[in-house]
């Protein structure tokens, strides 16, 4: 018994704004994430423990000064609770190992991450170019080093940008470089976002490329009689279609001189 299966072979998403969301096709989404699945959790527990090691390291430099400057205890506070969150998220990440809690932890932390870093600038009073070098940082940071497309560091990022335009906005005195500082955050958003959708289509485009190129290895189960070959169904197949499902090769047929001479005999031979 012969079955011929086709496999369709999807179309690459070629748009660069096709690529700030998730891929329609639910399959080939899947296959997507799948593939690069154990190098964005590498790449994102690497992140998540930089980060933790930093805010350690400046809450452990910021204990020896809290008596002489008391205002730093609430820097101390927020950082305590994002290497919590940090660590639990670190701890989801490592346990279920999906594409969707690495989307969710990235979400979850850079949200948090914008949030804390609202609070610092609400009471601290940093000034007008801190703001703007540490939101620009912020922005960037969160669209590169996260394995995730860039929908999910948009919110992040304006929540971020909302906040600092009402402080900046409201709090202080009225200057012309406060709107610079805005338009430079609302650019740098847009151009973070761009830069990862670009990201995300290179590393589709990879994964595309590789995906069509298709070898035999291994034992193949053969018939010593009629030369068909057993896939994994159990169903046995003509040869030419085994090996053209399974490979990029395509067949032309013609007849060989030996088996010409047993087909026409004579014919051949005059």
């Amino acid at each position: 018994m012969t079955e011929s299966r086709a496999t369709a072979k999807s179309t690459p998403r070629q748009s660069l704004f096709s690529f700030l969301v998730p891929a329609a096709d639910k399959a080939e989404e899947r296959a997507f994430r799948e593939h690069y699945l154990q190098d964005d959790i590498k790449l994102l527990a690497t992140v998540v423990l930089g980060a933790l090691a930093f805010m350690v390291g400046l809450t452990v430099n910021d204990f020896s000064y809290m008596t002489e400057y008391p205002g730093l205890q609430l820097g101390v506070q927020i950082r305590v609770g994002f290497i919590l969150l940090g660590g639990a998220l670190l701890f989801a990440l490592l346990k279920y190992r999906r594409a969707v809690v690495i989307d969710l932890c990235a979400g979850v932390y850079s949200s948090a991450l914008a949030i804390g870093i609202l609070v610092f600038h609400l009471n601290s009073d940093p000034g007008t170019v801190r703001i703007a070098l540490i939101s620009t940082f912020f922005i960037f940071a969160i669209s590169l080093a996260f394995p995730t497309y860039a929908l999910y560091s948009l919110l992040p990022a304006l929540i971020l940008i909302v906040g600092d335009s009402y402080i900046l906005l409201t709090l202080g005195e009225h200057d012309q470089d406060k709107l610079m500082v805005i338009l430079t955050l609302c650019m740098a958003m847009v151009f973070s976002t761009l830069t990862s959708a670009h990201l995300q289509r290179s590393r589709f485009n990879a994964f595309d490329a590789m995906r069509q190129v298709k070898t035999l290895t291994g034992m193949i189960p053969i018939c010593a009689s009629c030369k068909k070959i057993r896939d994994d169904d159990g169903f046995y197949q003509q040869i030419e279609t085994y090996i053209s499902e399974h490979s990029n090769a395509e067949f032309s047929h013609g007849i060989c001189p030996d088996c010409s001479a047993d087909l026409y005999g004579e014919d051949v031979e005059r």
